[in-house]
């Protein structure tokens, strides 16, 4: 387990992207899947997190009677791949979303709709740092996350 794949994040060590002196682990930015789906026209898709339980149980039921395809894209931490005890899992999750770096969104009847719109985020450093497979990151690589970031929800608030 913990190999890469294309939903890993910028910066992630993982067992097939070691981060060592020259490199910061994986190099690529993650693929949104959320998008990914919802460019493809289904009838419902949406992003949640385990640190929004009545947010996601409410997508759940929302795409249970959809009568054609649904797709939700969960966050749901790895205590053993990402370094941290399971007892943090909550926390990460909420945190993920306060930071910026994963939001709570839907796609519905070909329209994109913000569920959390965060007026400040959390600080990212703080978030990553907590997790093992981040500690190796440097000021650089955090303001280049920062900056995805930053340009995502530029296109998200568009969406509104």
């Amino acid at each position: 387990g913990i190999q890469k794949s294309g939903l890993t994040p910028y910066g992630t060590r993982t067992t097939t992207t070691p981060a060592g002196k020259n490199i910061p682990g994986n190099i690529d930015s993650k693929k949104d899947m959320f998008e990914i789906v919802a460019a493809h026209g289904i009838d419902y898709a949406a992003t949640a997190s385990v640190g929004y339980l009545q947010d996601f149980i409410d997508k759940v039921n929302k795409a249970k009677d959809v009568e054609g395809t649904s797709y939700i894209h969960v966050f749901a931490p790895c205590p053993t791949g990402w370094g941290i005890g399971a007892e943090k899992t909550i926390e990460i999750s909420k945190e993920v979303v306060e930071t910026g770096l994963w939001y709570l969104a839907e796609f519905e009847n070909g329209e994109f709709k913000l569920n959390k719109n965060i007026e400040k985020f959390k600080s990212v450093e703080e978030y990553l740092l907590k997790q093992g497979r981040f500690k190796h990151l440097g000021k650089e690589d955090i303001e280049k996350i920062e900056a995805g970031r930053d340009k995502k929800w530029n296109k998200i608030r568009n969406w509104n």
